[in-house]
């Protein structure tokens, strides 16, 4: 059955499409692509026979959905399945940076965590993520999704967008992908047809402009802002950039992506899924060419200098030092571990580095994101599953094996890392996190 779409939004697709209309609905009435973003600091050994998306670094498109859920290399942080058109980010990201990675960067509206790991991706280790979001529940998706990527120049908050009001005129890159009406999504989510109006385009337009606002006070002189969103209309795209530019303070760089079928706007460039292989998006990259620039103080966190203890099997990897955040111990990579503590004592944080565990009386726990994680870890036993026993240990059920070595282990599967266990005499105990674990009922993403 053909999609009903609401007349105003039609009449206003007209005024963008004008004869490509026909092809627009048509579009809207066939099956989305499935692409997904392999992670580089793991999937280098992995097969990669699908067709390239042309726009973006490790980006294939599927010739069918899969099970995701079922998939543990999926669970392992191997790739991440991501809307082909919002990986135009990384063409406005090498724009931006052609060689120099830039030292701080703010995804301000980060859930799921796509465009995070994407970022995490292109920064190759380099410089300081934060990674925002303001929903618990989204948060808590987004610090699994970035637990899976496993990287650790990261820092995630919960955090409305005044409160970075400390870090104004320091950041080199923001990347705003606003919430949005989601009129790009209408072909994969039935119900955001539903619930579209004129009315909630004004109130999503309202919000962007003040979520714009705060974006770029906080970028530095020199520095960038990406703007995106999942939305056709110029009240929640191009005229929210012009708020910005009738401050004379910035100026847009051509991002050039003729060669992806994308249109271009006043202000940026428009995605529709009759002209690109995925789905609805905006994005304009802009450039601050005034106002001011400051640096985050690099002193060491206060109460830092508390000596580390650590009785267990594991040691702290060279190249990390470590940071308390609450009860829970992270390691911070050690080149900008000053930085990273410095944005801890400014902002509530919920995560820095990687999380590393937690001392109880004599035990110690590994946190389940070390295990995850992309560092080598040297010395720990290893238990490898098949495809069956994997998932099982992913619904968090017993593992069930002969005896290994006593203490903790590591699960793989096809040797990547998916969590802890414990082996005790005559048990193996299952240490992969309730709130993470596939539920049984559950078969797809």
């Amino acid at each position: 059955m053909a999609l009903l779409l609401p007349p105003s939004f039609l009449e206003q697709l007209k005024e963008n499409l004008g004869a490509e209309l026909d092809d627009f609905i048509s579009a809207l009435n066939s099956t989305s692509p499935i692409s997904i973003r392999y992670n580089p600091a793991k999937a280098g050994a992995l097969s990669k026979t699908a067709s390239r998306v042309s726009w973006a670094t490790d980006a294939y498109y599927l010739e069918e959905r899969i099970s995701f859920t079922s998939d543990p290399l999926f669970h392992a942080g191997a790739y991440y399945v991501q809307e082909a058109s919002s990986m135009l980010i990384e063409q406005a990201f090498i724009k931006a940076f052609p060689t120099l990675k830039p030292q701080l960067v703010i995804d301000l509206c980060a859930a799921p965590g796509g465009k995070s790991t994407h970022l995490l991706s292109l920064m190759n280790q380099q410089g300081i993520l934060i990674s925002n979001e303001i929903h618990p529940q989204r948060n808590s998706i987004l610090r699994q999704n970035l637990a899976r990527w496993g990287f650790s120049n990261n820092i995630i908050t919960q955090l409305p967008s005044a409160a970075f009001r400390k870090l104004e005129e320091t950041v080199d890159l923001v990347l705003c992908d606003a919430p949005c009406s989601g009129e790009g999504l209408f072909r994969k989510d039935h119900n955001a047809i539903q619930e579209w109006s004129s009315d909630n385009v004004q109130v999503c337009a309202q919000r962007q402009s003040d979520l714009l606002e705060r974006a770029g006070e906080l970028v530095k002189a020199g520095g960038f802002l990406i703007y995106s969103t999942c939305t056709y209309n110029r009240f929640e795209n191009d005229d929210q950039v012009q708020k910005l530019m009738n401050s004379e303070q910035w100026e847009v760089i051509d991002l050039e992506l003729e060669f992806t079928g994308a249109l271009k706007t006043k202000y940026g460039w428009q995605c529709y899924p009759h002209r690109v292989k995925g789905e609805g998006f905006y994005l304009t990259l802009l450039h601050k060419v005034s106002g001011e620039s400051r640096s985050i103080s690099s002193q060491k966190s206060k109460g830092q200098s508390e000596k580390f203890k650590l009785e267990s099997e594991l040691g702290i990897p060279v190249g990390y030092s470590p940071n308390r955040i609450g009860s829970l111990w992270h390691i911070l990579p050690v080149e900008i571990a000053a930085n990273m503590a410095a944005l801890c004592d400014l902002l509530p944080v919920k995560s820095a580095g990687i999380p590393f565990g937690e001392a109880k009386g004599q035990d110690f726990i590994p946190a389940p994101e070390l295990a995850l994680s992309i560092l080598e870890l040297e010395d720990v036993p290893v238990i490898e599953l098949n495809k069956e026993e994997a998932l099982r240990f992913l619904r968090c059920d017993a593992v069930i094996r002969p005896e290994r070595q006593r203490g903790w282990n590591l699960i793989t599967y096809q040797n990547f890392r998916l969590g802890w266990v414990k082996v005790l005499q005559g048990r193996i105990n299952n240490y992969f996190p309730k709130q993470w674990r596939i539920l049984k009922e559950l078969d797809r993403l």
